[in-house]
């Protein structure tokens, strides 16, 4: 059972995030489909806490590298998401643990800005470095189960600013500087999350929404998707690596903006049904590549060494 666990891979975490966020996505269907993917994240949260408890010291080395660290606060965000399954049934429970979460992932981003911002090396610098600042606007998304949105709103602007700073940082890392290889380029997927973070954010935070902030949100995000949607067939043709684990979120955070702005724009008495259409496409999709790289996860983990010996050994010839 050990050498199961031992297997673990920590980005794993960013699935039991998009587990969560698909199921809220899909809760106008019913609360069946949440109960069952709410199920499997916490069962993936129970390995995560098993990785750590009986091996502590591979966890510590592995967070040493930037790019491990900065999907953890994955964590706190899962837990921010979480808080709104409980609030039907733990209200004051779940208000208590949305605080908690949001000011563990505060901790997060003064504990990662230290090690990294201060000694800045763009080398260091992944996409998943908008999970640390960016993803916390995933607080301010369920902010208006407690009526925190006035806290949410603060939350957005911190988000957005640092989506603004950390796009160019981002992009011009990918297309200058060398040491993006095999293993990491599928980091690339979290481009797609924090302009949806943003946009989901503003649309449940704000009452009077700016067309304009709405419009740039909405297309950012639309666009972003659409690229990294170029990219999935190199997902399903490569060899497993953790940063697979990178497409389940932001895949899933983006259908959840993108119905939340077909719902504002119907509200505003603009209805169309190819709209309605694309978020059961998009709803579908999110669900299809969470549940995709949750079993590329489990059969790496179930894998037997002899099997990866003998592959490997196939490689080779």
């Amino acid at each position: 059972m050990l050498m199961y666990i031992k297997k673990i891979p920590l980005p794993i975490i960013a699935i039991f995030l998009a587990l969560l966020t698909t199921g809220n996505l899909l809760l106008s269907h019913g609360n069946l489909p949440r109960i069952i993917l709410g199920g499997l994240s916490l069962f993936l949260l129970l390995l995560f806490a098993l990785k750590f408890i009986f091996f502590m010291d591979i966890c510590k080395n592995d967070l040493k590298n930037p790019l491990i660290a900065s999907v953890m606060p994955a964590f706190s965000m899962g837990l921010m998401v979480f808080s709104s399954y409980l609030h039907s049934y733990l209200p004051k429970f779940s208000s208590i643990l949305w605080i908690f979460s949001v000011l563990l992932h505060s901790i997060f981003i003064i504990i990662f800005s230290i090690k990294y911002l201060i000694n800045f090396n763009i080398e260091n610098l992944y996409p998943s470095w908008f999970i640390v600042y960016v993803g916390i606007c995933t607080g301010a998304i369920v902010s208006n189960n407690f009526g925190y949105q006035h806290i949410g709103r603060l939350i957005f602007y911190f988000g957005f600013s640092s989506y603004i700073i950390l796009a160019p940082l981002n992009i011009y890392r990918f297309l200058k500087v060398d040491g993006i290889n095999e293993s990491t380029w599928p980091t690339i997927g979290v481009f797609a999350s924090p302009a949806s973070l943003c946009l989901a954010a503003y649309i449940n935070c704000f009452e009077n929404k700016n067309l304009f902030i709405f419009g740039l949100l909405l297309f950012l995000s639309s666009l972003t998707l659409i690229i990294i949607l170029t990219k999935l067939p190199r997902i399903f043709e490569s060899d497993f690596y953790p940063s697979i684990a990178s497409f389940s979120f932001p895949i899933a955070i983006s259908a959840l903006a993108f119905k939340l702005s077909v719902t504002h724009l119907s509200n505003l008495g603009y209805s169309y049904n190819i709209l309605n259409l694309l978020v059961k496409f998009e709803e579908s999709l999110a669900l299809s590549i969470v549940l995709y790289i949750l079993i590329r996860y489990f059969n790496f983990i179930l894998e037997r060494e002899e099997d990866i010996i003998e592959n490997l050994d196939l490689d080779l010839d």
